[in-house]
């Protein structure tokens, strides 16, 4: 790995238990540190499922101590429904015995006013929102880092999944560092429900983009966010297929 700048020592604080929400933070800092070996400057990041704000804020949080740390920018984008949970349209696979229309209603002006000038919050069915999102805002200058899913959903998961489908894989990572939230915690939660059943499935249906665990094996204790971890491998990447040989991404995950 290349040397930069990391005045705070970010992954001491990941390690201690520092930085609020480690699953974000940590997540964020693969993905910084993927960015710095390939010479990025800036990373879109983004959270599904917003609800109240909290994980939102936080996560703005989290990269204004990684930019001072290190200098990385970020763009930070929050999808949430202007409905509260949408219509559960796939039956038992959008757990209905879980969730229900128009749960987590809030008022996403409120949430605005709290947010930094580098977020926004994005209103309206992902279904619909995130095609133009895409074609906007999708660039090899800031490529898709971190993406924290939290809709609950299968059907909304399928959605939150438009945004890897795009032909150029420098719009991601070479590992576009992903947390599912809604995948073993709850007594129903399985692989053929929710958003495992969609990981799933985007693996059956896609050659050269695979989603799987990262499988963290930290030093200290076992915490429940660490199997929530996942990476989307963009095996398509120039990254992948040798054509940077000035690249070196030996980053070992469990030693953070």
């Amino acid at each position: 790995m290349k040397k930069f700048k990391d005045v705070d020592n970010i992954a001491e604080q990941i390690f201690n238990d520092k930085i609020g929400r480690p699953a974000y933070a940590f997540g964020l800092w693969l993905a910084t540190l993927q960015a710095k070996e390939l010479g990025i400057k800036k990373l879109n990041i983004f959270e599904f499922g917003v609800a109240t704000g909290a994980g939102l804020i936080n996560l703005c949080d989290i990269c204004a101590i990684m930019t001072k740390s290190t200098d990385m920018q970020y763009d930070i984008y929050g999808f949430d429904s202007d409905i509260g949970m949408p219509a559960l349209s796939s039956g038992y696979k959008d757990h209905p015995e879980l969730w229900h229309e128009g749960q987590f209603l809030v008022d996403h002006d409120e949430i605005r006013k709290k947010l930094p000038e580098n977020a926004q919050l994005i209103s309206g069915n992902i279904a619909d929102t995130i095609e133009p999102f895409c074609q906007e805002h999708l660039s090899n200058d800031a490529p898709v880092g971190f993406v924290a899913v939290d809709v609950d959903l299968y059907s909304s998961t399928l959605s939150v999944f438009e945004l890897f489908k795009h032909n150029n894989p420098e719009l991601y990572l070479p590992v576009t560092i992903m947390y599912l939230d809604d995948i073993n915690d709850l007594l129903t939660n399985n692989s053929w429900c929710g958003e495992m059943l969609a990981v799933r499935e985007w693996n059956d249906q896609n050659e050269l983009r695979k989603m799987e665990e990262m499988r963290i094996r930290q030093n200290h204790s076992p915490a429940g966010w660490h199997d929530h971890i996942y990476g989307l491998h963009v095996l398509d990447h120039p990254v992948r297929n040798g054509k940077r040989p000035d690249v070196c991404l030996d980053i070992n995950i469990t030693a953070i």
